[in-house]
């Protein structure tokens, strides 16, 4: 468990997104009943339910369901897991929690390959977190960008942002000498 916590806070990951890996490590978010009382529309899925003129009708959302379980969640998840093994020539099964949740890959981790890992499974979470918090503030307004290819849009936004940050604090780095690690 200590290489999964280590994983969480790798220095590859901006600051601002440790916080939800680990809210998401230690069941720490403020989800479903544990944001409203139980019963409430409110603590029903945002993403994959439905609205009715008598509230909200969809699955309780539980931590496993948000982040994982969700039907548009999994839909970013299996995309986003495919375009990594076609790319890393690896074998990842989107189905796996721990992988989506937790970011482990077990003994299918390879070095070479463990800090784009990192980056990529911290920009997903980010992206599900925002739009689930995003969700909650519509109050049943205009849904898009809770469509698993509007997350998949946004995570590739994300995933260039970092990069391009990178390259300049590289960039940077190389032209003065000394080297920024802090984002």
């Amino acid at each position: 468990m200590r290489q999964v916590f280590k994983g969480l806070r790798h220095p590859a990951v901006p600051p601002y997104m440790h916080d939800v890996l680990y809210k998401t490590a230690v069941s720490g978010h403020r989800i479903g009943s544990r944001k409203f009382k139980q019963g409430s529309d409110e603590a029903l899925c945002h993403r994959c339910g439905a609205r009715h003129a008598n509230g909200w009708q969809g699955p309780e959302e539980t931590l496993e369901h948000a982040f994982h379980e969700c039907a548009e969640v999994a839909r970013l998840w299996n995309m986003v897991i495919s375009n990594w093994n076609e790319s890393m020539q690896e074998q990842l099964d989107p189905d796996d929690a721990r992988l989506t949740l937790l970011g482990d890959r077990g003994t299918r981790k390879r070095a070479v390959t463990e800090e784009a890992w990192r980056v990529v499974h911290a920009c997903v979470q980010w992206v599900i977190h925002s739009t689930r918090c995003a969700s909650h503030d519509a109050k049943g307004g205009a849904r898009d960008h809770l469509r698993a290819t509007a997350m998949m849009r946004a995570v590739r936004k994300k995933l260039q942002e970092l990069v391009s940050a990178r390259w300049r604090a590289a960039l940077r780095e190389r032209r003065t000498g000394e080297f920024t690690a802090n984002w």
